[in-house]
């Protein structure tokens, strides 16, 4: 992706003669090198939309945001991939025979790439889609008094096709550009849904939650709110039912936009899809779907979970025609016995989600270390009977077990010039807080021994009021720097497996509203994390025992050209790796090392810092 360009490309799905309970749109972001002089390479926030074209319609099928990635960032490396996951499965009367498919970069630099993969979910879908109506589709100026976006969203009169008994409107929207108030993006503004005069709802064009978004640090200015959007992130729709729609019934669709006269210079504007999708009857009167694993996974979109030897947490829908009140779930680890565990006091209407948090595993905390781990869910019962429909009702991940630390080891953080903004606490699983510091003073260091910790499972809690941690480059001028990290009594500092590089550093306290770091205490099972170091450069390498990968961590206090190599126990030089090393956390990973025999192996890091050497062991 080069260039704002339409990127088409001609495709041939199945021909409709296999039912589909769900199709699954996979949208592969990746990077590369910009060739030499090009002034920004995947630097930027760009919107990435997602288009079906058929011979007789075009459907915007999905959208999202591309993240600030800066390559000498640790979570957006050259070779950084991050998988979206868009349900298209509405649109199946339409993802048949020949087609295609159009990917549009908003963009004016490259540095990024796209693919785009179709998962078909045999089975019965859980309700017919009997016809969609395209409504609108375009980016609207905003604002401008002498072509209103009024008049590119008007009503449309629809008539529903054959065989519907409901529908909802697929709405769509994203603000962008900026006059003197921050319209459109920086600026929260609503639109109003009708049917024929009769307003349904009224809902605010506004993201909130940008600083506890999953893939962090970013290289810009992640942590702003914005318009329906943060960098970074996929673009879900807006859905809104409409009301008494049954085959046959003429009505109107309209949506308004809240009045606005754009201030000063500046082009405000709305990307907008909207779409009217006719449905049938449900299938199935009893259907829960376990729709997706938030923890335990090693699946990146769900990094700030993640790695985690606490509660496992399940996204379950009701793709069914009655109410949810119950779901009794089995679960497990690869080597634990299964549990079993009723939520009840559930309310999840037809159509709606509910993320639900499962008792701890016992033993979780007492796992071998391992990068590969296998946590499995079922679900036994809906609403204490068994379900009808099975086939949506089991899930499985691969999962990293949490980081073993000492039962004693000291929290030590220095608070930046909002010295009361930033706290933290350790607590066990039940929620009791062991130790907690919630500073005072700016600009003071404060060095807090943990009281010795008992086997389990623990969590450390960071949390920072003004969402932009210990030190954003943005804010950096008035708040100065800050940093928290964890030390055991020796000097070595325990590393986060979170993003964040363990020793005290500009860049390496860029966490947005905050992060927690699972970890687990535990005796006689190897601690797989080590950190040597030198006076400028640490290294850090885990999980050890390791089976098929090593995560290399090196922090540096100043920028220079690394190589990274794995050696045998004999000296042989088996893998190598060239990076220039930043002001702060490095990240790599040695994969496919399953191959390997069983024993003892070294990691070493050189650079201008000096040499540093790491041993772990392979089982």
């Amino acid at each position: 992706l080069n260039y704002f360009n339409d990127f088409d490309t001609p495709v041939v799905f199945p021909n409709g003669s296999t039912p589909y309970r769900k199709i699954i749109m996979v949208f592969t972001l990746g990077k590369y090198q910009c060739p030499a002089g090009t002034q920004y390479c995947g630097d930027w926030d760009y919107t990435i939309q997602n288009f079906l074209m058929t011979p007789t319609d075009t459907f915007e099928l999905a959208r999202l945001i591309t993240p600030y990635a800066n390559a000498s960032y640790p979570r957006t490396p050259w070779d950084w991939k991050e998988r979206y996951y868009f349900d298209v499965t509405e649109f199946y009367p339409y993802l048949k025979n020949n087609a295609v498919i159009r990917l549009r970069y908003h963009n004016y630099s490259g540095g990024f790439t796209g693919n785009i993969r179709f998962a078909f979910i045999e089975g019965t879908p859980p309700r017919p889609v009997t016809g969609i109506t395209k409504l609108w589709s375009g980016a609207f100026n905003y604002g401008d008094v002498n072509n209103p976006i009024e008049n590119k969203v008007a009503a449309i009169n629809i008539t529903a096709p054959a065989g519907t008994t409901s529908a909802e409107m697929r709405f769509t929207v994203t603000g962008h550009g900026a006059d003197n108030n921050g319209c459109s993006e920086f600026c929260s503004r609503y639109y109003r849904v009708k049917q024929n005069s009769n307003v349904l709802v009224q809902k605010n064009i506004w993201k909130d939650d940008c600083g506890y978004n999953d893939l962090y640090p970013q290289s810009g200015t992640w942590i702003y709110n914005r318009a329906n959007w943060c960098p970074g992130e996929q673009v879900l729709p807006a859905r809104h039912a409409f009301t008494g729609i049954t085959a046959g019934s003429s009505y109107a669709a309209d949506v308004d936009f809240q009045e606005y006269t754009v201030s000063g210079s500046g082009n405000p504007s709305y990307i907008v899809s909207g779409m009217m999708v006719h449905y049938g009857d449900y299938a199935f009167a009893v259907d829960a779907s376990l729709e997706e694993i938030i923890s335990p996974t090693d699946y990146e979109g769900n990094f700030r979970s993640n790695p985690t030897c606490g509660k496992p947490a399940v996204r379950v829908k009701n793709t069914g025609s009655t109410a949810i009140n119950s779901v009794t779930f089995q679960y497990g680890v690869n080597g634990l016995p299964l549990q079993t565990y009723t939520a009840s006091g559930l309310t999840i209407f037809p159509n709606g989600e509910q993320l639900i948090t499962l008792p701890e595993i016992p033993g979780m905390a007492g796992m071998n270390a391992s990068s590969n781990a296998t946590f499995s869910v079922n679900i036994q019962q809906v609403n204490g009977g068994a379900d009808p429909h099975s086939h949506n009702n089991a899930l499985t991940s691969v999962f990293s077990t949490a980081p073993i630390w000492p039962a004693q080891f000291n929290m030590v953080m220095k608070t930046n010039n909002l010295g009361t903004q930033t706290r933290w606490r350790i607590e066990d699983l039940a929620g009791n807080v062991i130790i907690q510091r919630n500073p005072v003073s700016p600009q003071t260091t404060h060095n807090d021994a943990v009281p010795a910790l008992s086997n389990g499972c623990y969590r450390l809690v960071v949390t920072d009021d003004g969402c932009d941690g210990l030190y954003w480059w943005a804010n950096a001028g008035s708040t100065g720097t800050g940093w928290i990290y964890a030390q055991e009594s020796n000097g070595s500092i325990l590393p986060f497996t979170n993003g964040l590089p363990s020793y005290p550093s500009g860049q390496s306290q860029d966490f947005g509203c905050g992060f927690t770091q699972y970890f687990r205490v535990t005796a006689g099972v190897p601690t797989p994390v080590h950190t040597v170091r030198t006076g400028n450069m640490e290294l850090s390498v885990n999980p050890s025992p390791f089976t098929s990968s090593l995560h290399v961590t090196i922090g540096s206090l100043r920028p220079a050209p690394a190589r990274v190599s794995l050696y045998d126990a004999r000296g042989t030089k088996l893998r190598v790796k060239l990076l220039h090393l930043v002001n702060g956390l490095n990240t790599l990973r040695f994969e496919q090392l399953d191959g390997l025999p069983a024993g003892t192996y070294l990691v070493t890091a050189e650079a201008a810092g000096g040499t540093v050497t790491e041993k772990v062991i392979k089982q």
